[in-house]
């Protein structure tokens, strides 16, 4: 019988994973991205509730509705939706509107369930884009990833930031009241 991660790590009858498992089930994944990415297809919606694990421990990436294959010029043209992968797991580039991206999106992803994995539950937990922009912002999240400087703080060309906006945003975001 198979089980959605995203279940099993919120019902208070399952223990927490243990270590080895984690490196179990994420040597898996990687490996199940490897392959996808091989055969250039982006998933766009890695989230623990699309992966599935069964009794034996064996994992499958599932729910491939939001998939495209990757071309090149689709990639460079912005011929992508940057309305894909659930919230809680969506890269910073989606969140900023950018439609020209890769396979690292799902990469973004795959360091969410890391995360989720190890906390026993989804580490960026917005209730909106902003929200969740400005949950990584506080993290710190955003200096650590590749892309940061590509499209941060003033934009790229596919997803320009008027620096204004950029202005207001990390004034938003920062932590403490008192600096609103």
């Amino acid at each position: 019988m198979e089980h959605d991660l995203s279940g099993l790590l919120t019902h208070e009858k399952v223990p927490k994973f243990s270590r080895t498992q984690i490196q179990c089930y994420m040597r898996q994944l990687l490996y199940g991205i490897a392959f996808m990415h091989g055969q250039k297809i982006m998933h766009r919606d890695i989230k623990a509730s699309n992966l599935l694990l069964n009794n034996a421990g064996m994992l499958k990436i599932a729910d491939f509705g939001l998939s495209r294959f990757w071309t090149e010029a689709n990639a460079r043209s912005g011929r992508y939706t940057n309305k894909v992968v659930t919230l809680w797991y969506r890269p910073p580039e989606l969140l900023m509107g950018c439609t020209a991206y890769d396979y690292s999106i799902d990469m973004w992803s795959v360091g969410c369930i890391f995360a989720e994995l190890l906390l026993g539950k989804a580490p960026l937990q917005g209730r909106n884009e902003l929200e969740q922009v400005c949950i990584q912002f506080d993290m710190n999240l955003l200096s650590f990833y590749p892309k940061f400087h590509y499209f941060w703080p003033f934009g790229c060309r596919c997803c320009p930031i008027d620096r204004s906006i950029v202005f207001i945003l990390t004034f938003a975001c920062k932590k403490w009241p008192v600096s609103h």
